[in-house]
């Protein structure tokens, strides 16, 4: 199943975004904590180095990381993202047709949920994750957004134009309101009749006259006019016979 779920997230490119996200994140933490690499390699470094190696160094390796970085940001087609999509793409089959592969996964899973402090985790990063994903959203300018309204343009037009894509939508619409009808027809048929019921005849007159009123006009003039006519019609013949 995880196989199967990450080959569609993979054959639909929805996994490109949330790279981007992650570089672009990346590159601006860098940016932004020269100091702190700088630190981190001070602290790796020989106890014998002068300082003012370990400074060379780290402004060097700060400036390769931040360069590195800004370069597979900017090339949807580096060798980086090509070898991250060749991994994950070599995963999925190995997920959904390698033993050993699916051994190892079915290990982690069981150490990750019998860990107690996963459940706890877990609500800390989603509620981490959700108040990210709101403020990257509300930010009109942000790059979740931007991505977010590329795609959602994109599937619209292939709604519009790909007659595979259609196909597909209208089956699952058709199987989703199949599955509803069978398990919950009963339930939904009640609430729709309790709603009925609380209706006042003189409110639902009033407004289905409202929405649907020049009909109810044309239907009474049209009414009017046919019955007219036929009762001539049969008139007429009633002489002639």
């Amino acid at each position: 199943m995880a196989g199967k779920l990450l080959g569609d997230v993979l054959a639909e490119r929805a996994h490109v975004g949330m790279v981007d996200l992650v570089l672009d994140e990346l590159h601006a933490w860098l940016l932004e904590n020269e100091d702190e690499v700088m630190a981190l390699v001070g602290e790796r470094a020989p106890w014998w180095t002068p300082q003012w190696v370990d400074e060379r160094v780290g402004s060097r390796l700060h400036l390769e990381a931040v360069t590195w970085v800004q370069e597979i940001r900017d090339q949807p087609e580096h060798r980086a993202r090509r070898a991250l999509d060749g991994w994950l793409g070599r995963l999925v089959d190995d997920l959904q047709s390698d033993e050993a592969t699916q051994e190892r996964f079915e290990r982690l899973k069981s150490r990750m949920l019998n860990q107690p402090q996963v459940t706890t985790t877990g609500v800390a990063i989603w509620d981490a994750l959700r108040r990210a994903l709101v403020e990257t959203l509300q930010d009109e300018d942000g790059m979740l957004r931007r991505r977010a309204l590329q795609e959602l343009h994109a599937l619209a037009d292939r709604l519009q134009h790909d007659t595979e894509l259609q196909a597909r939508g209208d089956r699952v619409v058709a199987d989703a309101g199949a599955y509803l009808v069978e398990h919950y027809g009963s339930e939904v048929a009640t609430i729709i009749s309790a709603t009925v019921d609380r209706w006042d005849g003189v409110e639902t007159a009033r407004k289905v006259e409202l929405h649907v009123g020049r009909d109810l006009q044309f239907i009474r003039i049209n009414g009017t006019v046919v019955g007219g006519l036929a009762g001539l019609v049969i008139h007429t013949l009633s002489h002639l016979v």
